[in-house]
């Protein structure tokens, strides 16, 4: 999890497995989750309220923010994967 300047905190994607729907989304290593339904996380309380909110919303369809590893903002829907089959790491070990 970082700080991104004008933004919010966000959370570091560090690998997509093939074929998931991350994966179809666009999403990439070194993208950077910002907002979550247009949530953004202006307190730091580590990455856990934005995993939590990932994992509350399991098998729904959600739209999130990402700034890409070239800086460019993009938003992307895209359903997450029920729990227990991992879609995507985040940088500090987290499972989605």
């Amino acid at each position: 999890i970082s700080w991104v300047p004008g933004n919010a905190w966000g959370l570091t994607i560090g690998a997509i497995q093939r074929n998931s729907p991350a994966a179809a989304a666009g999403l990439a290593s070194g993208d950077t989750l910002v907002a979550i339904d247009g949530q953004r996380y202006d307190q730091f309380d580590g990455p856990d309220p934005m995993l939590n909110q990932l994992r509350g919303d399991a098998g729904k369809t959600v739209n999130l923010t990402i700034i890409g590893s070239g800086g460019q903002t993009r938003d992307i829907t895209t359903t997450l994967r029920p729990p227990g089959r991992p879609s995507w790491k985040a940088c500090s070990g987290s499972t989605i």
